[in-house]
């Protein structure tokens, strides 16, 4: 997608989505240095800095559009154009945290293990390794992109992939569903028929809210792992 408006007026410092996301990851993140793999327009990192966390935070993307439309929020945020696909421009072990949100599924079929290796090397020993992406359940057909080849995963597909990369899977948590589908499709909606900036009406946003835990496997419509290099 294009970045647009839409883009532009995201209330990232207010999302649910990353406020769940923390405080599921259960990290101090205080003083960390976090590379944020497939930022888009680092609407993790507007959310980090609204918490006036003290985060080295870095974001790479292969959008330079998205990149730009990320430095309107702070021109000081460190954002960084990078092919997951191909190399990054850090050195091995420099992070102590590395977050893989909802790209996975973006990456050039049959690169997926390449991109986890290379980003699990860019982990400290004893660090962690965030993974999130789009579930197989009964919802695919309510993501529009699913109908056109937009991958979703077992997470019996994905284990071996971190394990194979070195990596300890700490927890594993399925979450979304009905009503986020719904929010999307709405946002889509507004950004490309409509034209126009798109807020979530508060009472679907409560109903997105109630999403994010205690959801079965069978009608969720994200997964999420997290992981951890071993301290040797």
């Amino acid at each position: 997608m294009t970045p647009g408006v839409v883009d532009q007026t995201t209330d990232a410092a207010n999302s649910p989505f990353f406020r769940w996301m923390v405080d599921w990851l259960d990290e101090d993140l205080e003083g960390s240095r976090i590379l944020d793999a497939g930022c888009w327009n680092a609407p993790l990192g507007v959310y980090l800095q609204s918490k006036r966390a003290q985060v080295d935070y870095v974001g790479t993307d292969l959008n330079n559009e998205a990149l730009r439309s990320g430095k309107r929020f702070d021109q000081h945020m460190r954002l960084a154009s990078a092919d997951l696909a191909q190399s990054l421009p850090f050195a091995s072990r420099t992070f102590d945290g590395v977050a893989l949100i909802q790209t996975y599924e973006h990456l050039p079929r049959g690169t997926e293990s390449k991109v986890i290796r290379m980003l699990a090397e860019l982990v400290k020993p004893g660090g962690w390794f965030l993974l999130s992406t789009e579930l197989n359940s009964i919802l695919n057909p309510l993501d529009p992109a699913w109908l056109f080849g937009h991958r979703h995963y077992w997470p019996d597909e994905i284990i071996p992939v971190l394990e194979e990369a070195g990596l300890t899977i700490e927890a594993m948590h399925v979450n979304g569903g009905v009503w986020q589908y719904l929010d999307v499709n709405a946002m889509y909606v507004a950004k490309h028929v409509l034209r126009r900036g798109y807020r979530t009406p508060a009472k679907l946003r409560r109903l997105t809210e109630n999403e994010y835990d205690g959801v079965p496997r069978w009608r969720a419509s994200r997964v999420w792992f997290k992981s951890r290099r071993p301290l040797r």
